[in-house]
């Protein structure tokens, strides 16, 4: 098929070989996938992830939980993308129709954020570049969710993303890539290990390679929400599966927001974006 990349990296339109970063072929411009798609649909990925999608299922009928293991794969194979924002983000991406919300890095190097003083954002460049070299910038980060509630300790505004309108361009990764380099002992620089990405179709797959041991017989299918996001003590040790969305959102990409209590002026200008978006016919929730 024309514009695809297999396991040789080749443009299928003049044969030439495509390097792994690029969306186009650099000699034809011809449209070659989105990069991190097609890392998530290497050979070797895919293979691994196999392995420890196996070795799930064998842990799950030692401990009799095979099928709660298949009822959780099916509920996160229906999962969202949410991304959590600060309202003023919410705001600006509602209000101004040719808004486009911009990613973390794509802030930092047009002066428009400050990275913080701290060990996350310190090594947040080399973690995610690591993991998804030469094209980190253009990812959107955002968590699988079974209830529309992405990470709190991003902002309190937890936006859905329509499902058409990512799913050919987003991946799924184990977890935040700079928690990941750490328990993987990965060296800046050099390839990480293989396995823990999977396409968004295959986002259960991972989903139970990954958290199989947290299941267990008997478990109530409401509990797997818990599971699938984890917030932790709410001071950046959430666990969670990351998906990595490239390219552009605008607020045409919006399906759904949860908001988190809103307080003081927050509520005000929280009344406006809520107007706009139950007029615009997307679904509100606050909670």
């Amino acid at each position: 098929m024309s514009g695809l990349v297999g396991s040789d990296d080749l443009c299928a339109h003049c044969k030439s070989v495509v390097p792994r970063h690029v969306r186009d072929c650099t000699v034809c411009g011809e449209a070659v996938g989105f990069p991190n798609v097609r890392a998530a649909k290497e050979a070797g990925e895919v293979a691994a992830l196999g392995l420890r999608h196996e070795k799930a299922f064998v842990s799950a009928r030692a401990a009799s939980y095979e099928t709660e293991l298949v009822e959780f794969g099916e509920e996160v194979s229906k999962s969202e993308a949410v991304i959590a924002r600060s309202m003023s983000v919410l705001d600006r991406l509602v209000n101004m129709e040719s808004s486009l919300l911009s990613t973390y890095h794509q802030e930092v190097r047009s002066n428009g954020r400050v990275p913080q003083d701290n060990s996350w954002d310190k090594g947040r460049d080399a973690a995610d570049s690591t993991i998804n070299p030469n094209y980190y910038q253009n990812l959107h980060f955002a968590a699988l969710s079974l209830n529309g509630r992405g990470v709190d300790h991003y902002g309190s505004c937890h936006i859905t993303l329509v499902e058409t309108a990512i799913a050919n361009r987003a991946s799924v990764f184990e977890e935040n890539p700079f928690i990941f380099s750490k328990k993987h002992s990965v060296v800046v620089g050099s390839q990480p290990p293989k396995g823990y990405r999977a396409t968004w179709a295959d986002r259960g797959k991972l989903a139970q390679a990954k958290l199989h041991h947290k299941l267990k017989k008997g478990m109530n299918p409401s509990e797997f929400v818990g599971i699938l996001v984890d917030q932790g003590t709410g001071d950046g040790n959430e666990d969670f599966i990351e998906v990595h969305v490239y390219g552009a959102l605008s607020g045409k990409s919006i399906g759904r927001v949860l908001a988190l209590a809103p307080k003081g002026a927050e509520r005000h200008v929280w009344r406006s974006v809520r107007k706009k978006l139950v007029t615009a016919g997307l679904e509100v929730e606050e909670i």
